[in-house]
């Protein structure tokens, strides 16, 4: 039933190898997307868990900054106790905090996103001369379809995301490869150190495919190679290893099942997913038609190891994610790896049975949106690296850290939204950022207007919102609204008094927090509402050194002036 060779199934041909000019192509390929991917996160700047994890190093370390191993040791420890123990996660803070130049960070980026491509071509090629033309294809098709926006390519997240993709693609390229012949001995004990690599590696791609090794193993009434449960036994143990961190389970044991989801927001970031579902539908019908018609026995394909493996851990990852974090971008891009793994084997036969001539100029056009596509996604960055740059040297020199400036927000559609951008609007990279450089300064990136708030302003709001004698509308000073919020309209920007903000995280520390997020119901003085928008409460420094709290819409059709604001806290980051 399953084909244990690894062309097998394929017509005569299939198995010959690739000529010189389609490696030339192949590796130029490779050398192209980890050139663009490399130039992408180059100017991503740090953000979010790029510095909540140097605060977990700075907690595990007695606020010690500096790199030694026994201080990454500690920090891994930690981090171990309190969320997950992530090879890649451990990775990246050992290059993060020895001060590694950024170009080594964006470099592992690049050939990780590049290695994706080609081990995602060698598992779905149908022969070895197709394989140059199935890496465009789906690398065209992880372009356009996968869940990158809302700071997927942060470097940490891309530590997250492209890593673990590529070394889990290559780690079922190397089973394959068992299935159809013996390793040598020196191959197989290297082997045998990235298969523990690679469960260690995250548990997101680590607990599907083992459940696809298992699903398979079952299949095969557990006949395989014997090399094979070599490299299976020290995969589960990396996993086991990962999967037993207990900070993992605290955190997993404090996601709320069956929250509200944003089933648009699902649909957008899991295109893969949708079209996996109908692609399987069609083949179903076709399959029913065909046997209506007396020609089931007539098989041209029939699935391999790698497919049986690669669908069980489709229907894994999706369980996981959809329970969990379905509106998660990093995690929906696991679903997304394996639907189109899944995707690509199932449609094999179609690229066997294209024309070479309509194939070739389909990857030609394929390639050269790409790279259209990736000059104009990267342009966008240089441009937000740089407002970036300039954000943070005015946060050097303010006395207080608070920056009065437009803040790029909206970002066009022709980006598809891969762009990093507005963490200036998130809770994760306000808080850390603030608990990275602790001292006096607060630091915030809040309207210009804000900045012509002065103390009598800020003491009026306080006696006004504690019911005081001249709490009646002043001309030129920020006006309360209706609601009951204590909220304030400054020209078209939202502002209200100080006030203790604090989180609860999954391990039960409450926390005093620079910003949290809330949900709020907007009444507009043209009559436009907006009810339970998320928003973020980001606390600020006036020009004098008083402290307010600026309400930021997290929506950029959420605009004043405005009549009434209401809200209620949320408990997320």
């Amino acid at each position: 039933m399953f084909s244990e060779k690894l062309y097998a199934t394929l017509p005569p041909g299939a198995d010959r190898p690739l000529s010189p000019g389609g490696r030339l192509v192949c590796w130029a390929g490779v050398l192209l997307a980890a050139l663009i991917y490399a130039l992408f996160s180059l100017h991503v700047p740090y953000i979010g868990d790029d510095y909540a994890l140097p605060v977990d190093w700075m907690t595990a370390n007695g606020g010690v900054k500096e790199f030694s191993w026994p201080r990454l040791w500690n920090f891994t420890a930690y981090l171990r106790s309190i969320d997950n123990c992530r090879l890649d996660n451990i990775v990246f803070m050992a290059m993060r905090m020895a001060l590694l130049p950024k170009w080594t960070l964006a470099l592992v980026v690049g050939l990780s996103g590049a290695f994706l491509i080609l081990g995602a071509g060698q598992l779905c090629s149908p022969r070895r001369s197709d394989l140059p033309l199935v890496m465009i294809a789906f690398w065209g098709w992880m372009t356009f379809t996968f869940s990158w926006p809302f700071g997927t390519m942060g470097i940490d997240n891309s530590f997250n995301v492209l890593l673990p993709s590529a070394m889990t693609v290559w780690f079922l390229v190397l089973l394959r490869r068992v299935a159809s012949g013996r390793l040598p001995v020196p191959v197989l004990v290297a082997g045998g150190v990235y298969a523990f690599l690679c469960g260690w590696i995250h548990e997101g791609y680590a607990v599907p495919v083992g459940c696809g090794l298992g699903t398979w193993a079952l299949l095969r009434r557990f006949r395989m190679p014997w090399q094979w449960w070599i490299l299976t036994a020290v995969f589960a143990a990396g996993a086991l290893w990962v999967v037993s961190a207990p900070g993992l389970w605290m955190r997993f044991s404090s996601v709320s099942v069956g929250a509200p989801v944003n089933l648009k927001t699902v649909l957008t970031l899991s295109l893969p997913v949708v079209v996996l579902a109908g692609l399987a539908v069609v083949l179903m019908a076709c399959r029913i038609r065909k046997c209506a018609l007396g020609g089931c026995r007539d098989h041209y394909w029939h699935p391999q190891a790698m497919d049986v493996v690669v669908a069980m851990a489709f229907v894994v990852s999706a369980v996981i994610v959809f329970k969990s974090s379905p509106s998660n971008p990093r995690a929906l891009w696991i679903c997304n790896l394996f639907a189109s793994l899944t995707m690509f084997g199932l449609l094999r036969t179609v690229f066997v049975r294209w024309p070479a001539t309509v194939l070739k100029c389909l990857a030609g056009v394929a390639l050269l949106m790409i790279v259209v596509f990736y000059i104009n996604v990267i342009r966008t960055q240089k441009r937000l690296w740089d407002e970036e740059q300039e954000i943070e040297r005015q946060m050097a020199e303010s006395e207080t850290g608070t920056v009065y400036r437009d803040y790029t927000i909206a970002m066009s559609k022709l980006t598809l939204l891969h762009p990093v951008n507005a963490h200036w609007r998130t809770t994760l990279h306000i808080n850390s950022y603030n608990d990275f450089y602790p001292g006096d300064k607060v630091f915030a990136v809040v309207p210009p207007v804000l900045e012509s708030l002065t103390a009598e302003m800020v003491d009026w709001m306080e006696r006004s919102s504690n019911g005081g004698h001249d709490s009646h509308e002043r001309p030129g000073f920020p006006a309360k609204l209706s609601g009951g919020a204590d909220v304030f309209a400054y020209g078209d920007e939202l502002i209200m008094p100080d006030r203790r903000m604090t989180m609860t995280y999954w391990t039960g520390t409450e926390t005093e927090v620079a910003s949290r997020g809330i949900k709020c119901d907007y009444e507009c003085a043209d009559g436009r509402r907006f009810d339970s928008m998320e928003s973020v409460q980001i606390r600020f420094r006036t020009r004098d050194g008083r402290s307010l709290i600026y309400i930021a819409p997290c929506h950029v059709k959420v605009t004043g002036p405005y009549k009434s604001v209401s809200y209620v806290e949320t408990p997320s980051n």
